[in-house]
């Protein structure tokens, strides 16, 4: 009797231990699944192709990251310029400030590519205006004026962009505009109203 209920036992053992590991490889298998729709969704942002985000765009996390770099959906749309994509991306509530691994956010990245239409969509939707990379403190302001943007930068004064944040070596946006002999921003930064 003691050999028949060892026999059962020791069944009940590698059925069990079958079963754990077919719950595994089904859960790595969903998981890399997983991985790759939000890796085929980054690269949709990327390319400002909302066809194939919005087939994607209820199986992933909107704000799912790479780790090689830490950026979101929204960071590949707002620094490619692809408004719709951004728009879209919004829309399913999208953080609008995320930081990637640098602490760069989309409005920062649009701003540096000089992509004014996405600048204005994400501000309208709640971008802090004044947010810095945390690796240099630059600004969005502080990169409309190293492009020499006098929309953009009218663009981000208007809606209460600060002058006078200092980058980690020191300089304002305004030293930079007068540095490089930007003398229209510099009139646009002596004409704005100080952001309170």
């Amino acid at each position: 009797m003691t050999a028949a209920k060892n026999k059962i036992w020791l069944r009940g053992i590698v059925a069990g231990l079958v079963l754990s590991t077919l719950a595994l490889l089904l859960w790595i298998s969903s998981d890399q699944r997983r991985q790759i729709r939000e890796r085929d969704f980054l690269t949709a942002a990327g390319q400002g192709n909302t066809g194939r985000m919005t087939e994607l765009i209820d199986r992933v996390n909107v704000d799912a990251r790479l780790e090689d770099d830490g950026e979101t959906a929204l960071h590949r749309a707002a620094s490619r310029g692809h408004l719709q994509a951004v728009t879209l991306l919004l829309d399913r509530r999208a953080k609008v400030d995320a930081e990637d691994r640098e602490g760069v956010t989309p409005l920062v990245l649009a701003a540096y590519r000089g992509h004014t239409d996405v600048v204005k969509l994400l501000i309208e939707r709640g971008a802090f205006v004044n947010a810095r990379e945390k690796r240099n403190g630059l600004s969005s302001l502080a990169h409309a004026v190293g492009r020499g943007d006098k929309e953009l930068v009218s663009v981000l004064l208007a809606h209460g962009a600060d002058p006078l944040l200092k980058a980690q070596d020191g300089r304002t946006a305004l030293d930079r505009a007068e540095a490089n002999g930007a003398t229209e921003i510099v009139v646009l930064f002596k004409q704005a109203k100080p952001a309170r």
